[in-house]
């Protein structure tokens, strides 16, 4: 039926579902879906003043972190080792499998943000580093809130919970999803090997000065 449709309709059927999902909702709406930076062309003629925010952090790091919460349940045989309907028995076919730019968890978001940000839409983006919002949470926000023209917030973050139990428990990963009451950077011991680390080390793309030249916002 897409032939009967023009571009008009298109965009009036799509805004719509937005409108329906959210209807009764507040005037800002906060959506945590990490495929918006593939979708930045289609969501530019949607919500022309949309911004899409992004937190970055070290890959090497976030592998390791998946790896530490893998070795910390050893009898457990988390669904995500999964891929293709092959086992995952190594930890270079699971960062493989994490790392892919298709359905990757985290190269799937890794190939998106970078297609926005060297792409027509990048100045939608604003750059969150993972690093400075724990060290300085009250900060952080206070220029997210100045970059989306919204009024400060005091937030309080030593009095956190957040848990999703069942979820983990399906996933084969207890308490994956618990958030800690305080938000700082915790120690995780070191599981990523040596090579890895040293490869993923380098896809951090993102920094101060390729964002200007972008226009991006870094926060």
């Amino acid at each position: 039926m897409g032939s009967q449709f023009d571009d008009e309709q298109r965009l009036l059927v799509l805004r719509g579902v937005f409108e329906g999902y959210h209807k009764g909702a507040a005037e800002i709406v906060f959506d945590t879906n990490r495929g918006w930076t593939s979708q930045l062309p289609l969501l530019a003629q949607i919500y022309p003043e949309a911004k899409v925010i992004c937190c970055v952090r070290d890959v090497s790091e976030i592998l390791n972190s998946l790896e530490a919460a893998i070795q910390r349940h050893p009898t457990l045989y988390p669904t995500l080792l999964e891929s293709e309907g092959k086992h995952l028995n190594t930890q270079y076919s699971r960062v493989a499998a994490y790392m892919n730019f298709n359905h990757g968890m985290v190269g799937f978001a890794w190939a998106g943000l970078r297609e926005a940000w060297f792409g027509p839409y990048a100045s939608r983006l604003v750059i969150v580093p993972y690093d400075r919002l724990v060290q300085d949470p009250q900060g952080t926000l206070d220029r997210i809130y100045k970059c989306i023209d919204q009024d400060s917030y005091q937030h309080t973050f030593d009095n956190l919970f957040f848990r999703q139990d069942t979820y983990d428990e399906l996933l084969g990963l207890p308490r994956l999803h618990t958030v800690r009451p305080r938000v700082e950077k915790s120690a995780v011991p070191s599981c990523l090997l040596p090579d890895l680390r040293s490869k993923y080390a380098e896809y951090q793309f993102w920094n101060d000065e390729t964002a200007a030249m972008c226009g991006i916002t870094v926060v």
